[in-house]
């Protein structure tokens, strides 16, 4: 999955779930950029914790995103719909 949603344009910013990134890189680079600050100005940060959040997902309008936006098919979306089907919040 993390081929197609690289081979698609997947948002720069998206650390977590993608080869060769997580959520503790993310914080990294929003601390490098924070201590870069050129200007002196004060940063605030306001950060979400969204670990249980496929628990709130509407999994048909996912799926239809992961498919229309991101070009999932085939197979491995096949997979999904099966691992997705068998989720309760």
């Amino acid at each position: 999955m993390t081929c197609v949603l690289d081979n698609n344009g997947f948002d720069d910013c998206q650390y977590a779930y993608l080869k060769n990134r997580s959520s503790t890189h993310a914080v990294l680079v929003l601390t490098e950029s924070i201590k870069r600050n050129p200007n002196g100005k004060v940063t605030g940060v306001v950060l979400f914790d969204y670990t249980d959040a496929l628990g709130t997902v509407n999994t048909s309008k996912l799926l239809m995103k992961l498919c229309e936006d991101f070009g999932v098919s085939g197979r491995l979306l096949l997979f999904l719909i099966d691992f997705l089907s068998s989720r309760y919040a």
